[in-house]
């Protein structure tokens, strides 16, 4: 509806975040040169500009048309709070309470500026339940301030608010860290059931089960926590540590999966190999154990059994979509590329704010021998979707085809047909990069994977 302020404000934050601020800025800043412009059009402006003295000043002339224009000084209390100008941002939000108590966003400013100087964030918080008991918002923070209560909080938040996953996700943690095992794996399935493609619940879902049936010591299980994600120094530091964890663990698949993740990551190709194989020995039918080997099995280009493992993960993990294209980039590797394409196809039908199907595709463009194909795909896609990595994924595609000044000139077509200076600066890019360095430009990735 043109007058729902939250749908506009859910619009504005979604374009923010998929990098398309210019697009609503201007589609905003049209709005208030309208006859019509209110404080509304004035309030929404503000909440699209990331330059904070341009944005307080739509606030206020948004105040000026409507002195008690509740968002706007939620607005302003936003903007005071990135200019440190806490007594200010308070002053700000309060006043929006008191004109609209049902303003989460507001309360959730406020509670952060009282964290942070030390107040009594806990009452403020309980205040904010009182006011709007339907944002789960809230409840997670009552839950974070109050760990001795946490569970109570999110066990009444469960109740209320069955369709959160957040919410059974945090009461699965709070319940794992309580060795509350039976609880925590209620919730946990819970948390799944609402969000399927939840990794890192069905890793501690995982892990909790192995304790539960004896093959892993809660105090080790907590520690194999810590090696779940990339490592930000050298990954190869924490294997003496796996490798007391797997001893005392000799029957845990899990210990064994994520050693040999870290030490693929590490480099150690041929042990990581050895470690997820019998990782998969105690449990064939892991979707994370069968990618894990199938990713390693790609890397040394054994495409036949890495098509197995990873189409297996792949229809047992429906919801990732990084499994679906390393399937099809399996099949690929193994010759089959008309089947790729045709699967990764289907896979950007499911996932089509996805990059990882469209830069599937250009590699596979690129291996039938159609280099126009590979950078027409590119160029559509940042064309929809520019961000960095499809961009990257351009460069790459037409240096390695050696179709480089074509391309830019597909987006200086584009840019002219949609007067759009994205585009227009792309195509410059684009052109600089071919100039400067062409030998250092950065290749697609082998699988095409990539995250939503």
């Amino acid at each position: 509806h043109p007058n729902d302020t939250a749908a506009h404000e859910l619009l504005i934050d979604i374009l923010n975040g998929i990098g398309r601020n210019e697009e609503a800025v201007l589609f905003y800043s049209t709005a208030t040169k309208e006859p019509t412009a209110n404080a509304d059009a004035w309030y929404l402006l503000g909440r699209t500009l990331l330059d904070p003295p341009q944005s307080e000043d739509a606030f206020n002339r948004a105040l000026a048309l409507e002195p008690d224009h509740a968002r706007a000084w939620m607005g302003l209390g936003a903007v005071r709070r990135v200019k440190d100008q806490s007594a200010e941002a308070t002053a700000a939000y309060q006043r929006a309470i008191v004109l609209d108590q049902t303003l989460s966003e507001a309360w959730l400013g406020w509670i952060a500026i009282t964290i942070a100087e030390g107040g009594d964030a806990l009452s403020i918080a309980r205040q904010a339940r009182a006011a709007i008991p339907s944002d789960p918002n809230v409840r997670l923070l009552i839950a974070q301030l109050d760990p001795s209560n946490a569970t109570i909080e999110l066990t009444d938040a469960m109740r209320k608010l069955p369709s959160d996953p957040r919410i059974p996700a945090m009461l699965a943690r709070t319940l794992f860290e309580s060795k509350k095992w039976g609880l925590a794996q209620d919730a946990y399935q819970q948390a799944l059931v609402l969000n399927p493609s939840a990794a890192d619940l069905r890793v501690e879902l995982a892990l909790l089960k192995e304790i539960r049936s004896g093959v892993l010591h809660p105090e080790d299980a907590q520690s194999l926590l810590e090696f779940r994600g990339p490592s930000d120094g050298d990954p190869g530091a924490s294997i003496p540590e796996l490798d007391q964890i797997v001893s005392n663990n000799p029957n845990s698949g899990w210990a064994r999966l994520i050693r040999g993740n870290v030490k693929n990551a590490a480099g150690e190709a041929k042990s990581a190999e050895k470690d997820l194989r019998a990782a998969l020995d105690r449990m064939p039918a892991s979707p994370e154990a069968q990618s894990a080997l199938g990713l390693v099995m790609l890397n040394k280009h054994q495409a036949a059994e890495a098509t197995a493992l990873l189409t297996f993960a792949s229809e047992r993990r429906p919801h990732d979509v990084s499994l679906a294209v390393a399937a099809a980039m399996a099949r690929a590797e193994a010759g089959d590329l008309a089947g790729a394409e045709i699967a990764l196809r289907e896979v950007q039908v499911r996932f089509p704010t996805s990059t990882g199907p469209i830069l599937g595709l250009a590699r596979v463009r690129l291996s039938h021998g159609d280099p126009e194909g590979a950078v027409q795909i590119l160029a559509n896609a940042f064309h929809e979707q520019p961000s960095r990595e499809i961009f990257l994924a351009l460069t790459a595609a037409a240096i390695e085809a050696g179709r480089g000044e074509q391309a830019a000139a597909m987006l200086d077509k584009m840019a002219d047909e949609t007067d759009n200076e994205t585009l227009r600066e792309a195509a410059n890019q684009l052109r600089n990069v071919i100039r400067k360095d062409v030998g250092n430009t950065p290749k697609p990735s082998a699988t095409g994977a990539s995250g939503e």
